[in-house]
């Protein structure tokens, strides 16, 4: 099927295929003090129609650290196949759309002058005709003569949320939730590839291609589901994944941060999760009074990571969560952020807490030079509106303290520090 969608005013195809064939995408190619001083010593401080569903197995990141799949560039190529289907998340009972049968996707690395070339499927359902009305009306350039589209009723009716709450998304979202897309957040895409609406409905695929720049500076970003209307339930079911452009021979990041002892490099995709009784994630979570959510780091739920002593680990953190920053720390570590969305910090400084607003990414050095057992923490998030504030703002009774959602404290992982020899 062929499906218009307007570009920057033009009419843009986009030849879509179902049934597994290969689809074209028509685009251009494209403290820890003597810690810290070591550092600055170094220079750092300078197919298919029909919906299947995934089993749940053992969730084989667990053999790495807790750590995601990971797929590089070849020979000037990185080629990734990025299949979405049900998955149920063991750790979550969370059955929702995931990539390559994953809780989260693979982590795509990639260097200046590659190109990459993504083949995307959704392999979930295809759309209800009423679904893809909506979609195409919503896709539709908006003309104030045209009675047809001011009289439309579909969206409005799905506006009409059984809690009465007008800022909550309907529970079938605006127009279902099987429409699927790639937005590469941070990464420098060509918009009119990275565009949030081209979407490719079940039993679809396309093809996404593009050249990176020889002289592209380090990147550090992600990639993730970005249809309109269904960005908080893909991030709340985890359809996300790092990707990241290694630092030019020039660049000096890299070599400043191998040349610390036993450094290792960890990524960690943070987000949340909380389902219906069915397992399916909910659409969003309310800004206030829902404390009922559970933090989700790599797809699972309170991890452990072991390291050894003397090591230092290069964490590399993702916000993926649906609205809130996230306020980071170790117990008993102090951490030293360097760079902030890929980008390198002038001056590194040792800090005990890490802020990562949503859709960052940050990262951050630690030593562990002490053997045991430490909470990584994700503290709470309450901007500042808490008591008084609670009943101004959302009406709260006087007995209300804390009302924002996310004004809690919890254990996003747990660190396990051995002696050097195990």
């Amino acid at each position: 099927s062929v499906l218009p969608f307007m570009h920057a005013g033009t009419a843009l195809s986009l030849t879509l295929t179902t049934n597994s064939t290969q689809s074209t995408l028509l685009t251009p190619t494209m403290k820890l003090k003597k810690f810290r001083s070591t550092l600055i010593a170094t220079g750092l401080g300078a197919g298919n129609t029909a919906t299947s569903l995934v089993a749940a197995t053992a969730d084989t990141s667990r053999t790495r650290n807790g750590q995601p799949e990971e797929i590089r560039s070849k020979d000037g190529l990185l080629e990734v196949t990025l299949t979405v289907d049900l998955f149920t998340t063991p750790d979550l009972n969370r059955t929702a759309p995931a990539y390559n049968g994953s809780p989260v996707g693979p982590t795509l690395r990639a260097k200046p002058g590659d190109k990459v070339r993504i083949t995307f499927i959704n392999n979930l359902a295809p759309s209800s005709p009423e679904n893809l009305e909506a979609m195409v009306f919503a896709g539709t350039p908006f003309r104030v003569d045209d009675a047809e589209h001011i009289n439309q009723t579909l969206l409005v009716n799905r506006l009409q949320n059984p809690t009465g709450n007008l800022w909550a998304i309907p529970l079938d979202d605006y127009w279902g939730k099987g429409f699927q897309n790639l937005h590469f957040h941070g990464l420098m895409v060509d918009p009119t590839i990275d565009d949030g609406r081209v979407y490719i409905d079940g039993g679809q695929q396309m093809i996404y291609e593009w050249q990176i720049p020889e002289n592209s500076p380090r990147l550090f970003g992600f990639y993730h589901n970005h249809v309109h209307g269904t960005g908080a339930y893909s991030m709340l079911s985890g359809l996300y994944g790092a990707f990241v452009v290694e630092d030019p021979a020039s660049h000096q990041v890299t070599a400043n941060i191998a040349a610390a002892p036993q450094v290792s490099e960890h990524f960690l995709l943070l987000s949340e999760s909380k389902t219906y009784e069915d397992g399916s994630p909910v659409n969003f979570i309310p800004i206030v009074m829902d404390f009922d959510w559970t933090h989700v780091t790599n797809g699972q739920v309170n991890p452990t990571f072991h390291f050894k002593k003397g090591e230092t680990v290069h964490f590399r953190t993702i916000n993926a969560g649906v609205e809130p920053p996230m306020f980071l720390s170790i117990e008993g570590h102090e951490l030293i952020p360097y760079a902030r969305d890929g980008f390198p910090t002038p001056s590194p400084q040792v800090t005990d807490t890490v802020h990562i607003g949503a859709g960052m990414r940050s990262e951050f050095l630690v030593k562990f030079d002490t053997p045991g057992t430490y909470r990584f923490v994700r503290g709470p998030a309450n901007f500042g509106i808490t008591g008084e504030l609670c009943g101004i703002l959302f009406g709260m009774p006087p007995e209300v303290v804390t009302c924002v959602s996310f004004d809690k404290e919890d254990t996003i992982a747990n660190i396990v520090i051995y002696p050097k020899k195990r």
